[in-house]
């Protein structure tokens, strides 16, 4: 568990991608049945660092077969198989998830995330509206909503998320990164890219989130990303 813990500190706050990898792996070495740390080490390592999709997805199934009635666990699984593609498991994940934990906000955050990777709108906003009620209005959450209601034709409501998120930053505190996604959310990327770059700038523990979630090509085609990604030391 300290091997786990270090290897998130090492890659959210020092920005040490490499020495992160190595505390996962001394970690499962150590115990293999240590599987929050194989769903963190398949998901923030294997599938956003690496894109390594296949490998990600398998050592996200050992975990869960090791703990089948571990909620955490279904609920990162659920999101490397949305990164990867694969849809419709990743949804009946985050549902597993959630059965298995109706009153856990992970299980149903992952669920909105899966519906937005899938494209399904409509189950996407009820699934975030869940989560934003039951969370005190997350700021992910509502992060994630403003590219929703952007898709929905809805830019005065996805405007609205956008400007509800900055004006709780001006008074409490907000990670960057979901600032930035918010800002992509409205089409704001040069906005965006200087929050990903406070992101970094304060140590923000999500910022990982900008390298592969979807929804942030744009910010990856900015000029600016190459020299945001050599900032986070990946």
């Amino acid at each position: 568990d300290a091997l786990r813990a270090s290897a998130l500190i090492a890659l959210m706050y020092d920005c040490d991608a490499a020495r992160a990898f190595d505390l996962w792996e001394r970690a499962l070495a150590n115990n293999p049945k240590l599987t929050e740390a194989r769903v963190e080490y398949a998901g923030f390592g294997l599938c956003i660092l690496r894109s390594e999709d296949a490998r990600a997805v398998a050592e996200g199934e050992r975990a869960v077969a090791d703990d089948p009635l571990n909620p955490v666990c279904a609920s990162y699984h659920s999101v490397v198989l949305a990164v990867a593609g694969r849809f419709s498991d990743a949804i009946a994940q985050a549902q597993r998830s959630v059965a298995l934990d109706g009153q856990a906000f992970l299980g149903r955050l992952c669920l909105s995330m899966v519906y937005t990777f899938a494209g399904d709108v409509d189950n996407a906003l009820h699934s975030s509206q869940v989560a934003l009620v039951m969370s005190g209005r997350n700021s992910q959450v509502l992060a994630g909503m403003a590219a929703l209601h952007s898709a929905r034709n809805d830019p005065d409501r996805a405007i609205a998320s956008h400007q509800e998120l900055l004006a709780r930053a001006a008074i409490d505190l907000v990670d960057p990164t979901w600032l930035a996604v918010s800002a992509l959310g409205i089409g704001a990327v040069d906005e965006a890219m200087e929050h990903a770059f406070r992101a970094v700038e304060d140590r923000a523990p999500q910022q990982i989130w900008l390298v592969r979630r979807p929804g942030t090509e744009a910010l990856h085609a900015h000029p600016r990303y190459p020299e945001l990604r050599q900032r986070m030391g990946i």
